[in-house]
């Protein structure tokens, strides 16, 4: 069988000045996990100070440890600079790359539940 890969969206948000080093502590911690990265979207609000980031990670088969190390590290840092962090399994999931929108996934499941009945 085809080991499913499980997507996953971690969110942080920390105070511009913090910017630099949170990304390369996400980019170092991830590399030291079962993770794989595959996109990474920032933003900056120069109003509030505050910069956001949302990256996409996969995992081989359902690793919710693996992530929460993630979130964990970056938020106990040595200062208080994550201000927001969380992480969810993202609906769709992946095989090999193929990334199915929600109707492909939809229609595959009812094929699957068609055969069963």
């Amino acid at each position: 069988m085809i080991p499913v890969e499980t997507l996953y969206q971690v969110q942080l948000g920390w105070k511009v000045s913090a910017a630099a080093h949170i990304r390369a502590l996400l980019l170092s911690t991830i590399t030291r996990l079962p993770v794989t990265l595959h996109s990474i979207r920032g933003e900056q609000d120069d109003t509030n100070e505050q910069a956001h980031i949302r990256a996409e990670m996969t995992t081989a088969g359902r690793n919710n440890e693996a992530i929460e190390q993630v979130v964990m590290r970056l938020s106990i840092g040595p200062s208080p600079s994550v201000l927001t962090a969380s992480w969810k399994r993202a609906l769709v999931p992946r095989w090999h790359g193929l990334e199915l929108s929600e109707k492909e996934l939809a229609g595959t499941v009812s094929a699957i539940h068609s055969r069963l009945i």
